[in-house]
């Protein structure tokens, strides 16, 4: 069990560095590209370090998670985690889009 959290954090920490990056560089770009309102580039910057976050989380965390079930983790993984990915991150972007937008 120790070893589970330790990789899951693991997995964490690099989705953290991997958002920080994809959000700094796509925040600009936002930014740049779309000044109106100038608060979409931090919304989109926001959103995708959020989802890297998650992502990186979640993609170390479900096939560990279905294994403990006897589940076969090669075959459930895919749709399952593309799916929850896909949906939960479309709700981060709303939900940050909201609180920095006022929508």
């Amino acid at each position: 069990m120790n070893e589970t959290f330790r990789v899951i954090f693991k997995e964490f920490r690099v989705g953290l560095i991997l958002g920080l990056i994809y959000g700094l560089f796509l925040g600009v770009i936002a930014y740049l590209g779309f000044s109106d309102p100038a608060m979409l580039g931090v919304v989109v910057g926001i959103s995708i370090f959020f989802c890297m976050a998650m992502s990186a989380t979640l993609g170390t965390a479900i096939p560990l998670v279905l294994k403990r079930f006897d589940v076969d983790a090669a075959i459930a993984t895919g749709p399952f985690v593309t799916t929850s990915i896909d949906i939960l991150g479309v709700l981060m972007y709303f939900y940050i889009a909201k609180f920095f937008l006022d929508l």
